[in-house]
């Protein structure tokens, strides 16, 4: 279960509580939703969800239970915000996790991929370059205005060492354009 709480916490993951802590998950994948709280097996809590306006916009909010296991993972918050310690070491079970919850693929020249993933604070800018320069594929971030992304010819190396695509969330697995149209359609 560490692997699964360190990418959702440098994701969409966030703390609850002080004494007891639980994690808490946001996303519009169902799909994805429905995955998590399964891989949370006995610390499962609720999934729940929070229809939207529109088609595809529903919201489902994962939670585990309160628990003292969640406690050490208080340190991931400095001063109010979200920051990765040092050291975290990203395995192909986390990272997949990272990339599902935080990620988006796009595509540039000659159908090269692109994975993106938010950065609005420059200290978890900070934190997520380092984190992801030291994975063992040997990758090398790129710093933009409030995102860090992956380029060719790091995303196919990055997502064969992660494995799979987790349910849900398979079109951030795509190495091409067609194949991401394709996936996301199906969603």
């Amino acid at each position: 279960m560490h692997h699964i709480v360190t990418g959702a916490l440098m994701g969409d993951g966030s703390l609850e509580g002080r004494e007891r802590t639980k994690l808490r998950i946001e996303t519009t994948t169902r799909e994805f939703a429905l995955w998590l709280h399964e891989q949370f097996d006995m610390a499962a809590g609720s999934l729940r969800r929070f229809p939207q306006d529109g088609p595809n916009q529903d919201v489902y909010r994962v939670s585990t239970i309160a628990h003292p296991e969640f406690n050490p993972y208080r340190d991931w918050y400095r001063d109010g915000e979200k920051r990765i310690p040092d050291p975290v070491q990203l395995r192909p079970a986390s990272a997949r996790v990272f990339v599902a919850c935080d990620s988006s693929l796009s595509f540039g020249g000659n159908d090269h991929p692109r994975l993106t993933f938010s950065a609005v604070d420059d200290g978890y800018r900070e934190d997520l370059v380092r984190t992801l320069s030291r994975l063992e594929i040997g990758t090398t971030p790129r710093v933009g205005s409030r995102r860090v992304s992956i380029d060719v010819p790091d995303v196919p190396r990055l997502l064969e060492w992660i494995g799979d695509p987790v349910p849900g969330v398979e079109h951030k697995w795509a190495t091409s354009q067609s194949d991401y149209d394709r996936l996301r359609d199906r969603q």
